[in-house]
């Protein structure tokens, strides 16, 4: 449970967040339903470090945050080879979501976090609970404007790096993962490739 000076705390940032997306007439009522997430997950995120809320030179609200996509990769011993993508998500509310990512997951960097093997570990740890690999690769990295698809009407600007896992037998699981959280469920499955 959380103590009251969390919850204080929570509350305030909260009232700062909804005055920056007032003042910037961003529809945040209207979040928490089909696949967009709710105001106090945009809240979540600015306490824990994830994303910032900034002015744009053209005085749009922006929201800023770094995410680490990891493709994930597993060879069998007779040479067949799996990649792992997210299925689908559903929240504890019943809403279904169905995304295309552009990895197997996508882990938010927080305040002071770098894009290296230790944030691809965190992520992996935290959504699939893998906790070793056989190998790592950064891929590339690449900055995206757009319309966060998220959190609607707020501008998103993110900066993207890519790795490519391989994990041993030991971490594979042939059946796919699930991530618990307290908002939602996120399947994983293999395919072969």
């Amino acid at each position: 449970m959380e103590s009251p000076n969390e919850l204080d705390q929570f509350q305030i940032i909260k009232v700062e967040v909804v005055n920056k997306l007032k003042k910037h007439k961003i529809p945040y009522e209207s979040w928490g339903t089909g696949a967009t997430k709710t105001l106090d997950h945009l809240v979540g995120e600015v306490i824990k470090g994830e994303s910032a809320l900034e002015e744009n030179e053209e005085g749009q609200l922006v929201r800023k945050l770094a995410v680490v996509w990891v493709n994930v990769y597993y060879k069998t011993s007779i040479g067949e080879r799996y990649h792992l993508r997210e299925d689908r998500q559903i929240f504890k509310d019943g809403r279904k979501r169905i995304r295309s990512l552009e990895g197997s997951v996508a882990e938010k960097l927080q305040a002071g976090e770098n894009p290296d093997e230790l944030s691809v570990l965190r992520a992996l740890g935290e959504e699939l609970g893998i906790n070793s690999v056989e190998s790592s690769e950064v891929k590339s990295e690449s900055v995206t404007l757009g319309d966060s698809s998220s959190f609607p009407g707020l501008l998103r600007e993110m900066k993207n790096y890519y790795f490519d896992v391989e994990i041993s037998e030991d971490e594979y699981k042939p059946e796919g993962y699930t991530e618990n959280q307290t908002d939602k469920d996120s399947y994983f499955v293999w395919e072969k490739i």
